[in-house]
Parts: C-alpha cells; sequence; structure tokens
C-alpha cells in the first residue's frame, strides 16, 4: 500500500503551530507551558543586518494578517523575482501565498534584514521555499512581522542524527533514517515551513510531518512524493531508523518526532543538512 503524500496530509489534516510565532496568535498548543515563544522584534530599521541561519537568534519573517501574496523582489525594491520553479527552463514570477496549505501565514528565514531602496522602503532578504533550493529573494518589510528564535536543526547524513540546539548548546540528538543514493536527501540550509498531523497517527508520517522549505533533488512531482517536499516526519517502520531508506526526507521515530515537538520549534526555525 502507498503511503499517503505530505500534500495529502496538509489537504486533510489539521494545521499545527508548534511554539506558536508571537506573530500567528493562539493555537491549538500555544497554552502549552512547555513551549517557547520566539521573541518579537521591532520593527525593521535603516541598519544592514546580516543574520546566519546555523546561528542563534535567527530571524524569522510572517506574512501580516490580510497579507494574501508576499511577493518576492530580486533587489530591494526592485523587480518582481523570476526563477525556474518547476525546473523545466521556464522562469515566472515568485510570490508565496498566505496562508499556506497547511492554513498557517507563510514563514520566512531571513537572511538580511533592514536594507532600505531608493524610496526608503525597508526590504528583508529571505530563503525562499521554492526550488531551486537555496534560492533567497527580497520581500517588503510592509508585508511581515519579525520575530526571533535560539533554536536551530542541524541535520548529519553521515551520522544518521538530527540535532536540536538552543544559542548554541546541544537540546537533544535524534537518531534519524534519511534519502537513498538514488533519492538523496539534499545538502543545504532550510527552514521549517509547516506542521501539520497527519489522520492516522500511526501511518507512514507518523503523527507528525514538519514540512520544510527544501525540494527533493530527484522527485518533482509524483503520488507517493507530492511536489518534492522535503520534511522531517515520525514512521511506521522504527526499525529502519540509522539507515538511509527515504525518498529524501528526514525519518524519526514517532516518540522523537513528539519529543521534538515538544521542545517548541516555531515555524522558520532554520534546519542545515550536511553531509
Amino acid at each position: 500500500m502507498k503511503p499517503p503524500t505530505l500534500r495529502s496530509i496538509r489537504r486533510a489534516a489539521t494545521a499545527v503551530v508548534a511554539g506558536a510565532l508571537v506573530a500567528l496568535g493562539a493555537s491549538g498548543c500555544a497554552n502549552d507551558p512547555t513551549r517557547s515563544e520566539p521573541e518579537r522584534i521591532p520593527a525593521a530599521t535603516s541598519s544592514t543586518a546580516t543574520t546566519d541561519p546555523a546561528a542563534a537568534p535567527a530571524l524569522i519573517a510572517t506574512a501580516k494578517q490580510g497579507v494574501a501574496q508576499v511577493v518576492v523582489h530580486s533587489s530591494p525594491g526592485g523587480a518582481v523575482e523570476r526563477l525556474d520553479i518547476d525546473e523545466n527552463r521556464t522562469v515566472r514570477d515568485v510570490s508565496i501565498a498566505s496562508p499556506t496549505e497547511a492554513k498557517v501565514r507563510a514563514v520566512f528565514l531571513v537572511k538580511q534584514r533592514g536594507v532600505k531602496a531608493t524610496d526608503r522602503s525597508v526590504w528583508h532578504e529571505v530563503y525562499l521555499p521554492v526550488r531551486p533550493n537555496g534560492s533567497t529573494g527580497w520581500i517588503a518589510d510592509a508585508d511581515v512581522e519579525l520575530t526571533t528564535t535560539e533554536l536551530s536543526i542541524a541535520i548529519s547524513l553521515g551520522a544518521h542524527t538530527l540535532t536540536l540546539t538552543k544559542a548554541g548548546v546541544v537540546v537533544k540528538t535524534y537518531p534519524v533514517a534519511v534519502g537513498t543514493t538514488q533519492n538523496p536527501t539534499p545538502l543545504g540550509r532550510y527552514f521549517v515551513k509547516e506542521l501539520v498531523s497527519p489522520d492516522n497517527p500511526h501511518g507512514a508520517y507518523g503523527p507528525l510531518a514538519y514540512g520544510l522549505s527544501g525540494h527533493s533533488p530527484t522527485i518533482k512531482d509524483s503520488a507517493e512524493f507530492a511536489d518534492g517536499v522535503i520534511a522531517i516526519h515520525g514512521t511506521d517502520h522504527p526499525e529502519l531508523i540509522g539507515q538511509n531508506v527515504s525518498h529524501g526526507c528526514i525519518r524519526l521515530r514517532s516518540e522523537d518526532v513528539l519529543d521534538l515537538r515538544a521542545q517548541g520549534i516555531p515555524l522558520g526555525t532554520p534546519v542545515t543538512i550536511a553531509a
């Protein structure tokens, strides 16, 4: 029997925001005292600040309430960014819908904050949840609210581990299964863009699936792997943890993905995948 797709889980599941952003307001888990909320920061100033997503604190940009599309530009105040999002040698304008399929406001990991355009409008360079992996672009400060988090995730493919750190200090390390040689887990710097709860917590994705901003380098779209989106999720085959067996996703034991959620990871948390 084929496992459900991440797309089908998005459509059927109730969206869950772990460690809800202040910008997102209350959620089903916002009142859990075990969760840490990111710190809300003031509106951007005219100074330029570069954020290393592997370091703490990381800056997260969340689409404001009422912003239906976050339009991405190629430079501060410049033309709309055009990318080969479908990787079919055809470029098109880039904009990110909000709310997303998971019914949460769109989020971005900020690479560079607070750059002024010639008209004195303020812009942030962000990592984008689109192909090609690693794409960045500029979004208007007027469209988003900024928060911070000290949490960061590092995944080692060789060691088969996921390590959660807070302000550079290791909080937890979990064993994981990763992609095969044929369908590898892509290296790079990403962020958590959504968290969904599958209807069947004992199924292929376990009780939770963290959708990431990265995409499979080999699978564009299929019945089993919609959009080729990489995710961190549970599994109904815990005996395969520690091996290269997935289509590119990062699998945890289901009890571990629940423990990861208990650490209060907000949308926008940086995720680094290394060899």
